[in-house]
């Protein structure tokens, strides 16, 4: 009888660690997922904002016609263009960035990003207003924006995805240390039932 017991209370503890170590497992392939996700849509959109680099400068540059048939227009267009594509090259990569943000709900450190940039930019450009800068410092301050917030929404991505301290990672770690400290738990009331219910029979009266 004991022998028997024994073997259920093994058996039970067995399944519970091989139910817990394929909800580990679970976790962890769906970490690998979405880091693979992360990473691929950065590099789309790395690879997007070239091409629109590349077309934003050849256009203006080849075609020019396209835009404007002024030539003090197309002049200032043509000194302008290479920031254009700056501005662009970055441009995908941050937004993706930043659905990233959004789609781990990292909305409360997103939303200091937006009002320190938002006020950041209007100094900057009122000060170009006050003193009438040129149109290449605008372009100049716009790219600065990008660079700002791509080096923002990118370190803020790989501290909450790619950091080995996110809460991906210790969500499994949680689980497990819960899961096993309620068989235990279980087990040791299993235990002192089991030895109760034989001297409840043992003094019972017989018929």
């Amino acid at each position: 009888m004991l022998s028997h017991q024994l073997y259920k209370l093994l058996s039970q503890q067995h399944e519970e660690k091989m139910h817990a170590n394929s909800v580990l497992c679970k976790l962890l392939n769906t970490e690998k997922r979405q880091k693979k996700v992360v990473a691929d849509a950065t590099k789309a959109a790395l690879a997007l904002g070239f091409v629109n680099a590349l077309l934003a400068i050849a256009l203006p540059t080849f075609a020019p016609f396209l835009f404007s048939r002024d030539q003090q227009v197309i002049s200032v267009l043509l000194a302008t263009v290479p920031l254009l594509g700056l501005n662009l090259m970055l441009h995908a990569a941050t937004g993706a960035l930043e659905g990233t943000m959004l789609a781990f709900k990292d909305t409360r450190r997103l939303s200091f990003f937006y009002a320190l940039d938002a006020t950041a930019v209007l100094a900057v450009f009122s000060v170009l207003a006050t003193t009438q800068a040129p149109l290449a410092h605008v372009w100049f301050a716009f790219f600065g924006y990008q660079v700002v917030r791509a080096f923002q929404f990118a370190i803020r991505v790989r501290a909450t995805v790619f950091s080995s301290k996110n809460t991906i990672n210790t969500a499994p770690s949680s689980f497990l240390s819960a899961k096993f400290l309620f068989v235990s738990i279980r087990n040791i009331f299993n235990r002192r039932t089991s030895q109760t219910t034989p001297s409840n029979t043992a003094s019972s009266p017989v018929p």
